[in-house]
């Protein structure tokens, strides 16, 4: 079985393109010494759980992607939330109207 540990283990191992790490902490400070207030989001097909476990998950406000249900030991047995097209531009609307 694959866990959820799994998954972010994998994530751990995701190769970024150069200088990826460095981009947020460098627009962020632009963006403040602008006044103005930003926040990054991930909208992603892809696994939330691969994405928390990636080195850049933290740079985020917040992470909407699809993910697995676990059963009582940790293992993944069916898709809690799936990820399209469509539902992907929902989200958009919900980050917009915070």
């Amino acid at each position: 079985p694959i866990t959820r540990e799994d998954f972010m283990e994998y994530g751990k191992n995701i190769k970024l393109y150069k200088g990826v790490e460095e981009w947020f902490d460098r627009i962020n400070k632009y963006a403040r010494s602008k006044g103005v207030k930003i926040e990054h989001y991930i909208i992603s097909s892809g696994l939330k759980e691969m994405l928390e476990g990636s080195p850049i998950a933290n740079k985020f406000t917040e992470i909407f992607a699809s993910s697995f249900m676990y059963d009582e030991d940790g293992a993944a047995v069916w898709p809690a939330i799936v990820l399209n097209y469509t539902s992907k531009t929902q989200y958009m609307f919900r980050i917009n109207k915070r």
